[in-house]
């Protein structure tokens, strides 16, 4: 993914967790987070989980 790519997809996200979600799947391309600790990936899970309409 590109810049402008991830640029357009945050965009077009519809929510702020699936923009979260694209940024830190971008972020995960080029390694960033590789080493972050178990806390970490809790969190990011918990920011960028989609809630589902019960």
């Amino acid at each position: 993914m590109t810049i402008p790519e991830l640029q357009t997809a945050i965009i077009a996200s519809s929510t702020p967790s699936q923009a979260l979600s694209i940024f830190y799947k971008f972020c995960g391309s080029f390694g960033v987070n590789s080493n972050a600790p178990p806390e970490w990936w809790t969190k990011i899970n918990e920011l960028t989980e989609e809630k589902k309409a019960a």
